[in-house]
């Protein structure tokens, strides 16, 4: 099965003033800020990315950045849209930060942008403990990976 990710921005619309997307032109400004929650994220990740990868998707365009900012970079998202052959499905692909409860409710914002963007599904590739955030998303499927 082929699927190819959509280049999209994600601040085409803002929802709130704590938690938005960051374009790519602003990324060299918040990227000391948000790269060790990224690496935070990749640190518990099978290994498929490094952070060099992430900031080539997010200057490329095909992943999408976004930040929880009360006062200052608490946590970020990286969000990516990809078209399977029968849905167009937000991903998000690595999620970490600060005070994680305060901003985990914001996932209804990026339902909405994703929705704008044509996606049908969404859809978060995490380690288990991460169902107690979205209670209200079912598991489809375990990964299993062998060396």
């Amino acid at each position: 099965m082929q699927t190819t990710h959509k280049q999209t921005e994600p601040t085409d619309t803002q929802y709130r003033d704590d938690f938005y997307g960051i374009d790519a032109t602003q990324l060299p400004d918040v990227w000391p800020d948000v790269s060790k929650y990224i690496q935070d994220a990749l640190d518990h990740s099978n290994g498929g990315f490094d952070l060099r990868d992430i900031f080539s998707g997010l200057t490329e365009g095909g992943m999408q950045l976004w930040v929880y900012q009360p006062d200052k970079i608490r946590g970020a998202v990286v969000t990516t849209i990809v078209d399977y052959p029968r849905i167009r499905s937000c991903i998000l692909m690595l999620c970490a930060g600060e005070n994680l409860k305060e901003w985990i409710g914001n996932m209804d914002i990026l339902k909405s942008w994703a929705q704008a963007h044509g996606c049908n599904k969404m859809e978060l590739y995490g380690r288990k403990g991460w169902s107690k955030h979205f209670p209200d998303w079912q598991v489809h499927s375990h990964i299993f990976t062998e060396i």
